[in-house]
């Protein structure tokens, strides 16, 4: 997983730059340097008062939109494969019917993909019949 840093405002715990190791940029201001998870999705952050730590608050809005990015994009991987595998349900098809069987159930596998998939990050795709 990569290492993504933000830079805090001491003053407002407002986050106004997030460092990542693809951004060419090998520092962190050295007033607060704070290593995040890659799916927070924040700019604004939260200092408790009794322990003085520092935790940066998820935006909803911001978690749903990209969550619903993610489940489109698996769905529209698994229509891909869909329509790759449109062939073997054919009537002129030259697979034999047990081979045909195999190909049906690995496409609706692949229909109730979503359904079954609980993080769209991690599908535990099914392998198509050789």
């Amino acid at each position: 997983m990569s290492e993504y840093f933000v830079h805090l405002d001491t003053q407002t715990l407002e986050v106004s730059y997030v460092y990542t190791p693809e951004t060419g940029l090998p520092w962190c201001p050295d007033d607060i340097k704070t290593s995040i998870p890659v799916d927070v999705l924040s700019n604004v952050a939260v200092q408790d008062e009794t322990t003085g730590l520092v935790s940066l608050q998820a935006d909803p809005t911001k978690i749903s939109g990209r969550t619903e990015s993610l489940w489109s994009a698996l769905r529209a991987q698994r229509n891909q494969l869909l329509t790759a595998s449109d062939w073997t349900q054919g009537n002129d098809s030259p697979l034999s019917t047990e081979s045909k069987s195999a190909w049906a159930a690995y496409r609706a596998a692949l229909r109730t993909l979503p359904d079954v998939t609980t993080d769209p990050l991690n599908p535990m795709w099914p392998t198509p019949p050789q």
